[in-house]
């Protein structure tokens, strides 16, 4: 009878030894997603920054971007937002292995490289993907390819641009652009 009570008190003890590791897991679990989503977040908040810096946009600006997503080269645009303000919205979405921010974009006016700038207030939601192909935190997409870059920022841009032309034509069309976007209030309202 003592072997017994000794067998059951080892399978007793085994069995709380198992579950007490199993629980120890549940625990961790949360802090480690926890963890997760704050890098998913810092690389999306690191993206939009360096967009918002105009990274997209200048010559030596893809180097310091590229690394952040899983493009090999900066996607096709023919359009840049100029934003004066942006936030990362609190929430994540987690579905079907994607991993989604929402950031919201304060909009001045819109560059579009056959006509130039034209004020255009308003604000818009733009949805940055986050995922780990190759076991590495990188921005796959976004729902909009155009840069969404900072009104100082492309007001430089902007500046170097008109200095380097020489086509007449295209030196207007940049003036032109330059002065609306200096008499356009710095915060127009967006709402």
């Amino acid at each position: 009878m003592h072997r017994q009570q000794l067998g059951l008190s080892f399978l007793i003890t085994l069995a709380l030894a198992v579950f007490a590791s199993a629980q120890a897991n549940v625990r961790i679990t949360p802090g480690e997603r926890s963890n997760k989503i704050a890098e998913y977040r810092q690389t999306a908040a690191n993206y939009c920054r360096l967009d918002y810096d105009g990274a997209r946009i200048l010559a030596d600006g893809w180097a310091r971007i590229q690394p952040l997503t899983t493009w090999r080269e900066n996607p096709d645009y023919k359009r840049i937002a100029v934003v004066t303000r942006y936030q990362i919205l609190p929430d994540m979405v987690s579905e079907h292995g994607r991993n989604v921010f929402n950031v919201q974009y304060d909009i001045s006016g819109e560059y579009d490289f056959n006509g130039g700038y034209f004020p255009d207030p308003m604000r818009i939601v733009v949805q940055i993907e986050v995922g780990e192909p190759a076991d590495q935190v990188r921005v796959v997409g976004t729902s909009e390819s155009r840069p969404f870059v900072g009104r100082p920022r492309f007001q430089q841009w902007l500046q170097a641009k008109l200095n380097a032309e020489t086509d007449p034509a295209a030196k207007a069309t940049l003036q032109a652009s330059l002065q609306r976007l200096l008499a356009q209030p710095k915060n127009p309202p967006t709402d």
